[in-house]
């Protein structure tokens, strides 16, 4: 029953971009951080700053989430609201570059919950590879289930359907790629 709505079907085409975006978002995320030494990850430009390793423990803890937030509203299609979507795809990817400042919610905070480096990375890739495992098998339309945000800052969109969900996850990791490039071009950041 599509309630008046017109369908709106998830397509291969969208399953190929997204299945993309999320490889390239983890393949990038591993290139910013290749060879950095535990100096150089643990650096912070300003002690209210987060590290390298702050910042993938942040994407670790949030691969986890959307990961969970997708199969929590994978249960039930609401083709009913398929009318409330407001934003095209593209909005949600632009919260990659968007300038507005976003403030972590105390969850997402950095607070060495993985242990050293390279448990917080393997944290990140574990759910990073669930995650393109659900857009690779999955079977749902992905546009009929729907996630439901509070309406403010950079996620202004309330609506959002599951694809967009998975947009977002990828513009997150994007968006703390750039704060690694910061990072790194910091003029006391370590040589070594």
């Amino acid at each position: 029953m599509n309630f008046g709505q017109p369908l709106r079907e998830w397509t291969e085409s969208d399953r190929d971009t997204i299945t993309t975006l999320v490889t390239n978002s983890k393949l990038e995320l591993i290139r910013a951080i290749k060879g950095l030494s535990e100096k150089q990850l643990n650096f912070k430009p300003a002690d209210t700053s987060w590290s390298i390793k702050g910042v993938v423990e942040h994407l670790a803890s949030y691969a986890e989430y959307y990961y969970w937030e997708l199969i929590t509203v994978t249960r039930m299609p609401l083709p009913q609201y398929l009318d409330s979507i407001r934003c095209p795809d593209q909005h949600f990817m632009s919260l990659a570059d968007s300038p507005e400042k976003h403030v972590a919610s105390q969850l997402f905070i950095p607070r060495d919950k993985y242990g050293d480096f390279e448990n917080t990375l393997k944290q990140y890739t574990i759910f990073n590879d669930i995650l393109i495992a659900f857009i690779k098998n999955n079977k749902q339309n992905l546009r009929e289930y729907f996630s439901v945000r509070p309406a403010k800052g950079v996620f202004d969109c309330r609506w959002r359907d599951a694809h967009q969900v998975i947009i977002v996850e990828a513009a997150h990791v994007y968006r703390h790629l750039k704060q690694i490039e910061r990072i790194k071009s910091h003029q006391n950041f370590p040589t070594e």
